[in-house]
């Protein structure tokens, strides 16, 4: 029956793949009538000449985006499909449940330094093409190595594929190893923060490191590719609705290979440095093909020393008004909150004994509502009337779906609140970049949006995630899901009480001072 029950889920895909590809269709079709994204500003200037704008249908491919295109399919598809699954593991090969929080909370340490490290030099010596094939090597030592480390340093009562059983423990009881029923031997558990710790910590910083470059070369290029092109307007938004696409795939193909894998001397979930490994190098030579022939050659003057110090000054000037470092305040602590999703939520769908289908459904229902999200969240936001009120609706849903976490009594009715993903995540991250946008100047709106994704998913999923391990431990998953929302609750209403009182309250002198601001920042040539 569980042979037959799994043919049946392979025969299903073909189908789920031409519905997929129907429905990204229908998607495009409807691009014309959609509200444009937040990011429109970066579309190019389409070409004027001869009078018309020349227009295309939604049937006529722009084949200079297509390697755009797959790059966010299959980035996303790494990340999303094989990333969540780190936690089990990790905790497959014997590590605690705490530490495999402070793995991957500390994780991100290697995003936070290989970003801007990764981005200085490209910029610097514009050799974009030789970074990715340096990052592409070092993702496939760093992370095609985590296998072969689980094998000499897991531990070996556990790290098997499948997993031991309830009833293989009982009957290890009268053999020399003294297991016990949790599955823990007496004789060969390992200590925390023993050397296996100390390996994977490492590894995955170093991993991290390496991966951290995707992504924004993928925006980088895009971007750039529209700015440069000069016979088509060339949306990015349109490129990024392959993400959420990526991330259902990549699921689907992580967790086949995770319930096929052989059985060996190590834990099933070693699986997804499979389907990871094999994204990067797709991803690679999608963004090789991308870069080729891609100018970065600046069309103005450089900027000279003085336009350097008029830079730091209105940074520095932006920085520091209250609702500024409100903002990205609240960015830190909805990082903490989305932290509890983005690493723990495989483990709490594990701890509710859910099958690998749920944990297939449970990315793909996040991806469909994530298209919807990305699509439609920029009329949502004028709809509600701006982007702080959006950011505090978003906090109040983050609440919603948590609290139908906690008291979800399976994985299968946990489900049901994945929809929210586009009401919470989706919701936040375009409002606060929008606010970023609408609020930045322009000479610091690059690393004011930089701040923000540092903020968001470096600090504050790496505090939140280390905090929520200690919490997954010692109190359980529901637990977890409840102290988040409740924190969620909380930031939503110190939002809400700035919005509605302070700000309304001072709202004619904050317009003037606005204006005010905007002209000295454009008119200021001293600084």
């Amino acid at each position: 029956r569980a042979w037959l029950r799994k043919s049946c889920m392979i025969s299903y895909l073909p189908i789920f793949i031409h519905i997929t590809a129907y429905f990204f269709r229908l998607i495009e079709e409807m691009g014309d009538l959609a509200e444009e994204m937040p990011l429109k500003n970066l579309n190019d200037e389409n070409d004027e000449e001869g009078g018309e704008i020349k227009k295309y249908k939604w049937y006529n491919i722009n084949w200079n985006t297509l390697p755009a295109k797959a790059a966010f399919f299959f980035d996303t598809a790494r990340r999303v499909g094989s990333l969540p699954s780190l936690v089990l593991f990790l905790t497959g090969i014997g590590l605690d449940k705490v530490e495999a929080g402070l793995i991957l909370g500390f994780r991100l340490l290697g995003m936070l330094f290989g970003g801007p490290f990764w981005g200085v030099i490209a910029d610097k010596f514009h050799c974009h093409r030789l970074i990715l094939i340096i990052n592409c090597i070092g993702i496939i030592l760093t992370m095609g190595c985590q296998p072969l480390l689980a094998i000499k340093y897991g531990n070996p009562v556990i790290n098997k594929c499948p997993e031991p059983t309830w009833s293989q423990f009982v009957n290890n009881l009268n053999q020399t190893n003294n297991s016990t029923l949790d599955g823990q031997s007496i004789n060969q558990k390992q200590d925390m923060y023993g050397t296996p710790f100390f390996v994977f910590f490492f590894t995955q910083i170093l991993a991290a490191f390496f991966e951290v470059s995707g992504a924004s070369f993928i925006d980088v290029a895009t971007i750039r590719k529209s700015q440069l092109s000069k016979h088509r307007k060339i949306d990015y938004g349109r490129q990024r609705f392959w993400g959420p696409i990526g991330a259902i795939f990549g699921v689907n193909m992580t967790n086949l290979i995770i319930d096929y894998f052989p059985k060996v001397s190590i834990t099933c979930y070693s699986g997804l440095f499979v389907t990871y490994v094999l994204f990067t190098i797709l991803m690679t030579v999608c963004l090789l093909v991308l870069y080729n022939g891609l100018s970065f050659e600046d069309e103005n003057h450089t900027m000279n020393e003085k336009e350097k110090q008029c830079f730091r000054k209105t940074f520095r000037r932006h920085l520091i008004q209250f609702e500024v470092i409100l903002v990205y305040g609240i960015a830190f602590f909805g990082g903490v909150v989305y932290s509890s999703y983005k690493v723990l939520n495989f483990l709490y769908l594990k701890e509710l004994s859910s099958p690998s289908l749920v944990r297939t459904l449970t990315i793909s229902i996040a991806g469909f509502s994530a298209i919807f999200g990305f699509f439609f969240s920029g009329k949502i936001i004028r709809i509600l009337g701006g982007p702080l009120i959006s950011l505090m609706v978003a906090l109040i849903f983050f609440v919603v779906r948590y609290l139908g976490y906690t008291f979800a009594p399976t994985g299968w009715i946990l489900l049901a609140f994945q929809p929210l993903h586009f009401l919470s995540f989706v919701l936040f991250v375009t409002s606060a970049i929008t606010y970023v946008k609408e609020t930045s100047p322009l000479i610091v709106i690059t690393s004011m949006v930089s701040l923000f994704q540092t903020m968001f998913e470096g600090v504050g999923v790496l505090v939140g995630s280390s905090i929520g391990g200690v919490l997954f431990k010692n109190y359980g998953g529901r637990k977890v899901y409840l102290i988040y929302a409740f924190f969620a609750l909380f930031w939503a209403m110190v939002l809400g009480v700035y919005i509605f009182i302070f700000k309304d309250k001072n709202k004619n002198t904050t317009k003037s001072e606005k204006n005010d601001e905007s002209t000295t920042y454009e008119n200021d040539t001293t600084c």
